[in-house]
């Protein structure tokens, strides 16, 4: 697992941490205390890519012995500048109750999917569970290898470990598997003949 090393920050004003190339933080610690921290951004984002799948780091506080467990609770943008402004993280361990989104893979290849002209849609690949990090999933699998033709799995057919609850709506749609309706092009009409103004009148005339 990576490790995200940061600092200690005063009530400094967060514009000016930014302008000197820092980005300010907080860490929430599991009594609920909030301890201002702050570190580069590209560290942030080197141990961000790092992280298990459940989306944990090691956090080192300068000064202080030892690492902490912790996840990134909340990131405030600027999606003008596309600039991150502030990050909050979390302190967990494996007892905590926690609620996190957790993504959604297939597994297998529905039998009739290369023989037919069919299409496997996934509209749903996340679902919000809640329950002890312990038995938290990283990710859940979902066999489509029986799907059928008109045939769907919902977020409430999930195999889920025990004590975990599911938070997302039952009712949405992770897989299904629909006929392609081929495209019936209309012919092109046949271009019209130009038709000469006055013509009729030139004709009379003579």
């Amino acid at each position: 697992m990576s490790v995200l090393q940061v600092k200690r920050r005063s009530s400094t004003k967060p514009a000016h941490l930014r302008r000197n190339g820092l980005l300010p933080m907080a860490l929430v610690d599991r009594s609920h205390a909030t301890t201002l921290i702050q570190a580069t951004e590209a560290d942030l984002q080197s141990a961000m890519a790092g992280a298990d799948g459940l989306g944990r780091l090691d956090l080192e506080i300068e000064g202080e012995k030892g690492q902490r467990k912790v996840i990134v609770r909340q990131v405030d943008k600027d999606f003008m500048r596309q600039q991150i402004l502030h990050v909050t993280l979390a302190e967990v361990t494996e007892s905590d109750v926690v609620k996190m989104d957790i993504r959604v893979v297939s597994v297998g290849v529905p039998e009739d999917l290369e023989t037919m002209d069919l299409q496997l849609s996934h509209p749903t690949d996340h679902v919000t569970l809640r329950g002890k990090m312990s038995a938290m999933p990283e990710v859940l699998e979902v066999d489509v290898s029986q799907l059928h033709v008109g045939h769907h799995v919902s977020a409430g057919d999930l195999q889920l470990p025990p004590g975990i609850e599911l938070l997302s709506s039952a009712d949405a749609t992770l897989f299904s598997l629909t006929q392609v309706k081929e495209q019936v092009l209309e012919p092109e009409a046949a271009p019209a003949e130009p038709v000469e103004i006055g013509a009729e009148e030139k004709e009379e005339g003579g």
